[in-house]
Protein backbone atom coordinates (compact mmCIF):
# COMPACT_ATOMS: atom_id res chain seq x y z
CA UNK A 1 0.00 0.00 0.00
CA UNK A 2 2.83 2.21 0.69
CA UNK A 3 3.78 1.94 -2.91
CA UNK A 4 0.32 2.96 -3.98
CA UNK A 5 0.47 5.97 -1.72
CA UNK A 6 3.88 6.89 -3.05
CA UNK A 7 2.67 6.51 -6.59
CA UNK A 8 -0.42 8.53 -5.86
CA UNK A 9 1.66 11.25 -4.24
CA UNK A 10 3.97 11.22 -7.20
CA UNK A 11 1.07 11.54 -9.64
CA UNK A 12 -0.49 14.31 -7.59
CA UNK A 13 2.86 16.09 -7.35
CA UNK A 14 3.40 15.75 -11.10
CA UNK A 15 -0.12 17.00 -11.72
CA UNK A 16 0.42 20.02 -9.44
CA UNK A 17 3.73 20.80 -11.12
CA UNK A 18 2.10 20.45 -14.55
CA UNK A 19 -0.79 22.70 -13.50
CA UNK A 20 1.65 25.23 -12.04
CA UNK A 21 3.77 25.36 -15.19
CA UNK A 22 0.71 25.32 -17.42
CA UNK A 23 -0.88 28.24 -15.61
CA UNK A 24 2.43 30.15 -15.65
CA UNK A 25 2.69 29.71 -19.37
CA UNK A 26 -0.91 30.84 -19.80
CA UNK A 27 -0.26 33.96 -17.70
CA UNK A 28 2.80 34.69 -19.80
CA UNK A 29 0.74 34.41 -22.97
CA UNK A 30 -1.99 36.60 -21.49
CA UNK A 31 0.64 39.18 -20.54
CA UNK A 32 2.04 39.12 -24.04
CA UNK A 33 -1.46 39.41 -25.51
CA UNK A 34 -2.26 42.40 -23.30
CA UNK A 35 0.98 44.20 -24.13
CA UNK A 36 0.50 43.49 -27.84
CA UNK A 37 -3.09 44.68 -27.61
CA UNK A 38 -2.07 47.85 -25.75
CA UNK A 39 0.76 48.58 -28.17
CA UNK A 40 -1.56 48.11 -31.12
CA UNK A 41 -4.19 50.36 -29.52
CA UNK A 42 -1.64 53.10 -28.76
CA UNK A 43 -0.21 52.87 -32.28
CA UNK A 44 -3.67 53.30 -33.81
CA UNK A 45 -4.47 56.23 -31.51
CA UNK A 46 -1.12 57.83 -32.33
CA UNK A 47 -1.74 57.49 -36.08
CA UNK A 48 -5.24 58.92 -35.70
CA UNK A 49 -3.98 61.85 -33.62
CA UNK A 50 -1.18 62.64 -36.09
CA UNK A 51 -3.60 62.41 -39.00
CA UNK A 52 -6.06 64.74 -37.25
CA UNK A 53 -3.33 67.27 -36.47
CA UNK A 54 -2.04 67.19 -40.06
CA UNK A 55 -5.56 67.63 -41.45
CA UNK A 56 -6.25 70.54 -39.10
CA UNK A 57 -2.94 72.20 -40.01
CA UNK A 58 -3.60 71.82 -43.75
CA UNK A 59 -7.10 73.28 -43.42
CA UNK A 60 -5.85 76.22 -41.36
CA UNK A 61 -2.95 76.83 -43.74
CA UNK A 62 -5.36 76.88 -46.68
CA UNK A 63 -7.71 79.27 -44.86
CA UNK A 64 -4.86 81.62 -43.94
CA UNK A 65 -3.47 81.50 -47.48
CA UNK A 66 -6.88 82.49 -48.86
CA UNK A 67 -7.13 85.27 -46.27
CA UNK A 68 -3.68 86.58 -47.25
CA UNK A 69 -4.56 86.50 -50.95
CA UNK A 70 -7.76 88.42 -50.25
CA UNK A 71 -6.02 91.03 -48.07
CA UNK A 72 -3.19 91.50 -50.59
CA UNK A 73 -5.67 91.89 -53.45
CA UNK A 74 -7.64 94.48 -51.47
CA UNK A 75 -4.44 96.38 -50.63
CA UNK A 76 -3.31 96.34 -54.28
CA UNK A 77 -6.74 97.46 -55.48
CA UNK A 78 -6.73 100.28 -52.95
CA UNK A 79 -3.21 101.36 -53.96
CA UNK A 80 -4.16 101.25 -57.63
CA UNK A 81 -7.26 103.37 -56.97
CA UNK A 82 -5.24 105.94 -55.02
CA UNK A 83 -2.62 106.07 -57.79
CA UNK A 84 -5.34 106.49 -60.41
CA UNK A 85 -6.94 109.32 -58.41
CA UNK A 86 -3.56 110.97 -57.85
CA UNK A 87 -2.70 110.71 -61.55
CA UNK A 88 -6.02 112.20 -62.61
CA UNK A 89 -5.71 115.04 -60.08
CA UNK A 90 -2.16 115.80 -61.18
CA UNK A 91 -3.14 115.70 -64.83
CA UNK A 92 -6.04 118.12 -64.24
CA UNK A 93 -3.86 120.43 -62.16
CA UNK A 94 -1.13 120.52 -64.82
CA UNK A 95 -3.66 121.15 -67.59
CA UNK A 96 -5.19 124.01 -65.60
CA UNK A 97 -1.75 125.50 -64.92
CA UNK A 98 -0.80 125.31 -68.60
CA UNK A 99 -4.08 126.87 -69.64
CA UNK A 100 -3.70 129.69 -67.10
CA UNK A 101 -0.15 130.33 -68.26
CA UNK A 102 -1.19 130.40 -71.90
CA UNK A 103 -4.10 132.71 -71.07
CA UNK A 104 -1.83 135.07 -69.14
CA UNK A 105 0.64 135.17 -72.03
CA UNK A 106 -2.14 136.00 -74.43
CA UNK A 107 -3.52 138.73 -72.18
CA UNK A 108 -0.13 140.37 -71.71
CA UNK A 109 0.68 140.46 -75.39
CA UNK A 110 0.24 143.75 -77.04
CA UNK A 111 -0.19 143.00 -80.69
CA UNK A 112 -1.85 145.22 -83.10
CA UNK A 113 -2.06 142.63 -85.73
CA UNK A 114 -4.86 140.16 -85.05
CA UNK A 115 -3.24 137.62 -87.38
CA UNK A 116 -0.13 137.58 -85.22
CA UNK A 117 -2.30 137.11 -82.18
CA UNK A 118 -4.10 134.17 -83.76
CA UNK A 119 -0.77 132.64 -84.79
CA UNK A 120 0.65 132.95 -81.27
CA UNK A 121 -2.55 131.55 -79.83
CA UNK A 122 -2.33 128.56 -82.17
CA UNK A 123 1.30 127.95 -81.19
CA UNK A 124 0.38 128.08 -77.53
CA UNK A 125 -2.48 125.64 -78.16
CA UNK A 126 -0.04 123.27 -79.91
CA UNK A 127 2.37 123.50 -76.96
CA UNK A 128 -0.46 122.84 -74.51
CA UNK A 129 -1.74 119.84 -76.51
CA UNK A 130 1.81 118.42 -76.69
CA UNK A 131 2.18 118.78 -72.93
CA UNK A 132 -1.17 117.04 -72.41
CA UNK A 133 -0.14 114.24 -74.78
CA UNK A 134 3.13 113.72 -72.88
CA UNK A 135 1.24 113.59 -69.58
CA UNK A 136 -1.07 110.96 -71.08
CA UNK A 137 1.97 108.89 -72.11
CA UNK A 138 3.29 109.04 -68.54
CA UNK A 139 -0.12 108.01 -67.18
CA UNK A 140 -0.31 105.06 -69.60
CA UNK A 141 3.17 103.90 -68.55
CA UNK A 142 2.11 104.02 -64.91
CA UNK A 143 -1.01 102.00 -65.66
CA UNK A 144 1.00 99.42 -67.62
CA UNK A 145 3.46 98.93 -64.78
CA UNK A 146 0.56 98.42 -62.34
CA UNK A 147 -0.91 95.65 -64.44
Amino acid sequence: MKRKDDRLKMWIGALIIAIFFGSSIHVAFANEDISTLLKSWFDKKEETAISNVETTIKKEQQAQTERLKKEIKEALDDAEQRLQTFTEDEKKQRKDELKQYADSLLENMELDDSEKMIEVKEELEIIMKEAIREMEIVRERIEQTNE
